[in-house]
């Protein structure tokens, strides 16, 4: 996705970067903009690990004011738990709730801070 910086922003499972497709060395301007999101190995909030998440990928949308919103997929489609849930769903609880949308502002580009 070209950025409102004109670079080009892609993804992992656990950060999005950004890079100039343009430049004359475009690995040279790799710059990584959020790191250590949920990613395929993940510690729940209520402390239960997995060695495989479900939904690792982030797909992500930029708004007009430059802000970034990030899918942060959950561990599961059915939390884990079997019917009838009777507790809420562990991941998507705390300060960094999976299942959700979560809102970054990306640091500007040099070039733009000159």
């Amino acid at each position: 996705m070209i950025g409102p910086d004109k670079k080009l922003y892609a993804s992992t499972a656990e950060t999005i970067f950004r890079f100039d497709p343009l430049a004359e060395n475009p690995r040279s301007t790799v710059e990584t903009i959020i790191r250590h999101m949920p990613g395929r190995r993940i510690t729940l909030p209520d402390g239960t690990r997995l060695d495989e998440s479900a939904h690792p990928l982030k797909q992500f949308v930029f708004d007009r004011n430059g802000r970034l919103f990030v899918n942060v997929g959950s561990h599961s489609d059915d939390c884990i738990t079997p019917s009838p849930i009777t507790k809420p769903c562990a991941a998507a609880e705390g300060a960094s709730a999976m299942a959700s949308i979560w809102l970054f502002a990306p640091p500007l580009a040099a070039a733009s801070r000159r």
